[in-house]
């Protein structure tokens, strides 16, 4: 327990968190650990709150997750910019990658990637504030009653 409080302020402390949990749901499944790690340890942020924060994405959530970055996308991101985004991704990847998802996928594949990736990008963002918000106030008033406490304790 000492080492979740070791030297951090309540800024600190909520930004760790809400970096953790923003991490948790960006479109990079299967890396957020490890960016997490990279990113906290250039940051200076407390590595445990952040790896707290990051355990949003375990397995039975991710559905909800990735169902969440979709309707976020699809209710934010316009159809005429999901279509230049594929027009601009089809001109950049190879031929034949283009035909194997266009043979090999539901129609509107492209469309709905875009708009998952940007809505879970949108919806890591909203998360990571609503943390930060909710946690400040909380790590703020735990130190403040710790403060009370070790000086009735002396």
């Amino acid at each position: 327990m000492n080492e979740l409080r070791a030297n951090t302020s309540p800024f600190k402390a909520s930004a760790s968190l809400s970096t953790g949990v923003f991490m948790a749901i960006m479109p990079i499944h299967g890396f957020q650990v490890i960016s997490l790690i990279i990113l906290a340890f250039v940051l200076r942020l407390n590595r445990p709150l952040a790896l707290l924060g990051v355990t949003v994405s375990s397995a039975p959530l991710l559905p909800f997750w990735v169902a969440s970055g979709i309707g976020v996308g699809k209710l934010l991101i316009p159809q005429s910019t999901a279509d230049m985004i594929v027009s601009m991704c089809k001109s950049i990847l190879p031929s034949k990658v283009t035909y194997f998802i266009a043979t090999y996928s539901a129609t509107g594949f492209y469309q709905s990637f875009i708009q998952w990736f940007l809505g879970s990008i949108i919806l890591a963002v909203m998360c990571g504030m609503v943390v930060f918000s909710a946690a400040y106030p909380l790590f703020k008033t735990l130190k403040s009653l710790n403060s009370v406490y070790n000086n009735n304790k002396n």
